[in-house]
């Protein structure tokens, strides 16, 4: 009877163990230091459980706190040029936040065609957010404004 005890809590000290999420739940965020080139400033907030992102909010927000998903000239004059606007992108980017794989690790996402350094910002976004959330530091990270590709 002792040893199956001892058995049993042996197990359940293993399984515990093993269970241990490679990051600590919580909600976290990053965003861009400043205001890119065009304007806008990207950022990212997301739920973390268990090692699985839920609830994320990509986007990007202006000078004037307005999103650039619901900004209908952006939308328009984007839409003309490359087939897509910020209405289809985010929303695509961040369903692909949300069923990324971050254990091992995260990678990255895929690129949203016509979006590209969309994609790019929410990656290293999502990084910096996820490099906190190995700690459990819940605040949200700002990192430093890419350089405009040229």
């Amino acid at each position: 009877m002792k040893k199956t005890l001892l058995l049993l809590v042996a197990i359940v000290f293993a399984v515990t163990a093993c269970d241990k999420g490679t990051y600590v739940d919580g909600t976290y965020a990053a965003e861009y230091d400043e205001l890119d080139s065009h304007g806008w400033q990207a950022f990212v907030e997301f739920t973390l459980t268990e090692d699985v992102i839920s609830e994320v909010d990509f986007d990007y927000l202006n000078a004037d706190g307005l999103r650039k998903s619901e900004d209908t000239a952006y939308q328009s004059r984007m839409f003309s040029i490359v087939g897509v606007g910020p209405v289809q992108f985010i929303p695509g980017i961040e369903s692909q936040i949300a069923n990324a794989t971050i254990v091992p690790q995260f990678d990255s996402i895929d690129g949203f065609s016509g979006a590209t350094s969309s994609s790019h910002n929410a990656t290293e976004l999502v990084k910096a957010a996820l490099d906190a959330a190995k700690d459990g530091e819940p605040t949200s990270i700002v990192v430093p404004q890419p350089e405009p590709a040229e």
